[in-house]
């Protein structure tokens, strides 16, 4: 019944978004003729996959030179779906609006630490990170807390009607990586117990390495239901970042 749900979800969403054959890369247009070109045209880093039951649906991402992200979905089925964000809201292929990221960040004691803040003129923000699941690292190095980011992924529609790839790519938004995972623990859940949410909480927890600094970091990212953050949405998922 779920695998039937899902199926026919993407079948609707493709029969109101067609699909195109022209897709942009970091710094042109190129026309992709068919999947194995359009992996070669990205980063490895940038594909994830998600296994909802068995059926494993692909995501990749796409960053572009005008700050906008582009994301694309492949169903097990060979289908796919198109997304775009930009200035934290997610857009579909027709251009209409499936989720807004609202964040607020509850930040250090002390915010002059010097072991979380290794420099000072914002040159930090523009370095290359790479995204993991696991680290180079020993866990009990990451010692340093940095800040606590309280957020919500404010939905368009019920988060059953949305698809396995759509969901996957919204949660991948607050949780590289691990996002993917998330999204089948929610997929499941919200059948499983017919949750009718058009909102999804979380909390990101940030630590940095205890002599690396912000080079290396560490986050802990739990989902939920509620408001108030009290009915967990599955387990809490960790994942680094680190300078490459």
């Amino acid at each position: 019944m779920f695998k039937k749900s899902i199926v026919s979800l993407i079948a609707f969403f493709l029969l109101i978004s067609p699909v195109s054959n022209t897709l942009a890369n970091s710094s042109e247009s190129q026309k992709i003729i068919d999947k194995r070109d359009f992996e070669a045209s990205l980063d490895i880093d940038y594909k994830q996959s998600i296994d909802v039951r068995g059926e494993i649906y692909e995501i990749y991402k796409n960053e572009q030179t005008d700050g906008t992200v582009k994301y694309e979905a492949h169903s097990p089925e060979g289908d796919v779906e198109k997304f775009i964000l930009k200035e934290n809201v997610l857009y579909d292929e027709k251009g209409e609006v499936l989720a807004t990221i609202n964040e607020e960040l509850v930040p250090a004691e002390d915010e002059n630490d010097s072991s979380t803040s290794l420099n000072s003129n914002g040159d930090i923000g523009v370095m290359a990170y790479y995204d993991s699941e696991t680290s180079p690292y020993p866990s009990a190095d990451y010692s340093k807390y940095k800040d606590t980011y309280l957020g919500n992924l404010q939905l368009e529609k019920n988060i059953k009607n949305f698809t396995a790839g759509a969901l996957a790519v919204i949660i991948g938004l607050v949780a590289p990586i691990v996002g993917a995972a998330m999204s089948a623990i929610l997929i499941a859940e919200a059948w499983e117990n017919d949750i009718n949410a058009f909102a999804i909480f979380y909390k990101k927890v940030e630590w940095h390495h205890k002599s690396l600094g912000m080079l290396a970091k560490q986050f802990f990212v739990t989902m939920y239901w509620d408001p108030n953050r009290k009915s967990q949405a599955g387990p809490t998922k960790v994942y680094y970042s680190t300078f490459a």
